[in-house]
């Protein structure tokens, strides 16, 4: 029971603090959460409690989507850009992370920036990345912003992706299709703001 005790503690200390980041009606619902969760905690109601926190802090993952729209570039000069798209999942699905979306057409070609957040894949990315005897033989490293990526382009495809582990928390992947070699690919990934989701990862 203390154990319990001290795990909704920090749990909702944690979620009190990252209402601070939300517009007023938003932090409302938070908030109204968090007092219902109480009420069912103090009536022995362990499962409700539970369920309301969860929706507390789904919300909250889905500010912190909002703010990574920024994040993804604006289109190189003759491409067009589709809105991004955001997902938010709960503790069940991709272990609770957040990604999001953005794809890019200048005619047939085609380039799609994915950043994700807490996703169970990157760990497997940072052993690739830590250990460059794994790397490919149609793979190869580079530096693009000052971050270290993996980059694969087939010039008979015309296809290629490349992907960054950012601060070994986010995997960010930039996939092109009909592009006319990596410049494209190395292009985007320099575009991305970088300082801003450093930002929206510390929060």
């Amino acid at each position: 029971m203390r154990n319990f005790l001290k795990g909704i503690a920090f749990f909702v200390g944690g979620i009190f603090l990252l209402t601070l980041l939300l517009t007023p009606a938003r932090a409302d619902e938070v908030k109204e959460s968090i007092r219902a969760a109480e009420k069912f905690y103090e009536k022995g109601n362990y499962s409700e409690a539970i369920k309301e926190l969860e929706f507390a802090a789904q919300l909250i993952r889905q500010k912190k989507g909002e703010r990574l729209k920024g994040v993804f570039p604006d289109p190189l000069p003759g491409w067009k850009a589709e809105k991004p798209e955001m997902q938010s999942a709960g503790t069940a699905y991709l272990g609770g992370g957040i990604s999001g979306k953005r794809v890019y057409r200048k005619g047939s070609s085609r380039v799609t920036i994915e950043i994700a957040m807490d996703n169970p894949l990157l760990q497997s990315f940072l052993g690739i990345m830590d250990n460059p005897m794994l790397i490919g033989p149609d793979q190869k490293l580079v530096r693009v912003n000052g971050q270290r990526a993996l980059l694969r382009f087939d010039p008979s495809s015309r296809e290629g992706e490349l992907s960054i582990a950012f601060a070994r928390k986010v995997l960010v992947t930039v996939r092109g299709s009909g592009i006319s070699d990596e410049e494209v690919l190395t292009s985007y990934a320099a575009k991305i703001d970088y300082d801003l989701l450093e930002k929206v990862v510390s929060e």
